[in-house]
């Protein structure tokens, strides 16, 4: 009963590890100009605000029972049978007899009931509550599994960049492994550790997620490189027909733009778009498709550049 008016709501309503580091941390503290007298009507003395301070942090005021009460001892309490007399005072009930308040504090302070609560209270303060424990795990996991994909896709970037095969003829060779393992040899001792204790389908280097980082690289990178094309107050589009290894025609575009952070003209790959016919209607529709999917603006486009070819570059049929 007493805990639940000094914490000043039902306990079924509030969460049992919140509730005693809400109490310990957070009692109610009366104003300056707190009517103490009124709560003492019926008592020769009334409490004085300033006991408050001088047996911080264990003594608190509690407005429902109109008087004292040990903090850490409500939120602590020993086993009943060992609170008799005045050691319930504090404890159980609250303290009324302020005419012997400071004889009584220092006894009370000085008990072995007392001395175990408030070890209680500073341990029960110091342990992380599970939920944030739970919450802290789960960050920590995320983090080190951003720095095992981290040093995969460098490797990956790394082998786009020199325009060099990630896999061998075998699953278990290659490039990118190689990498991976100098990485591991160098000090990577975070790649090291997912290698020797991760799942076998939880590597994140099997062929099927090797294409799916390489998709995402190849969109981050068009991205970008569309965002500074954005930034400018104009570009160009080049463009050209060519064929990939199944034989299907795609269109290979990139831009050509200005860019006044570098004080230079830059001409940058953004993509394939796939032809649904060899004609100049076709690669029309396709380039303007290209342009509205990447929130390009067409007046700000001045210019473009074909190979000699009639389809793209004709003065009647052309693109």
């Amino acid at each position: 009963i007493l805990c639940i008016h000094f914490l000043g709501r039902p306990r079924e309503k509030r969460k049992k590890g919140r509730e005693s580091s809400s109490g310990s941390e957070n009692p109610w503290i009366p104003p300056r100009n707190y009517d103490f007298e009124s709560d003492a009507s019926h008592l020769k003395r009334k409490f004085n605000h300033a006991w408050l301070d001088q047996y911080s942090p264990w003594l608190v005021y509690s407005k429902r029972l109109k008087g004292a009460l040990c903090k850490y001892c409500v939120l602590f309490p020993p086993p009943i049978s060992t609170v008799r007399g005045i050691l319930g005072s504090f404890m159980v009930r609250p303290y009324l007899k302020f005419k012997n308040m400071h004889e009584d504090c220092r006894k009370h302070a000085t008990t072995n009931l007392h001395q175990t609560a408030t070890n209680a209270a500073k341990n029960f303060l110091e342990n992380v509550p599970v939920d944030i424990q739970l919450q802290s795990g789960h960050q920590k996991a995320i983090d080190e599994n951003r720095q095992i994909l981290s040093s995969i896709i460098s490797c990956i970037v790394f082998c786009g960049t020199h325009d060099m095969p990630l896999r061998g003829k075998q699953a278990d060779e290659g490039v990118l492994l190689d990498l991976l393992k100098l990485r591991i040899d160098s000090g990577d001792n975070k790649l090291k550790s997912h290698f020797e204790k991760c799942r076998r389908n939880a590597i994140y280097t099997s062929p099927r997620i090797q294409n799916e980082l390489i998709n995402l690289c190849g969109e981050v990178i068009q991205e970008n490189v569309i965002s500074e094309v954005r930034m400018t107050m104009a570009y160009s589009i080049l463009a050209d027909e060519t064929a990939d290894v199944s034989g299907k025609e795609q269109l290979s575009i990139g831009v050509r733009f200005y860019d006044e952070s570098k004080s230079k003209i830059r001409e940058e790959f953004v993509g394939f778009v796939e032809l649904k016919a060899q004609n100049a209607s076709a690669i029309a529709e396709a380039i303007d498709n290209f342009l509205i999917s990447s929130n390009l603006s067409k007046e700000d486009c001045v210019g473009f550049g074909f190979d000699g070819c009639s389809t793209m570059a004709g003065k009647e049929g052309g693109v």
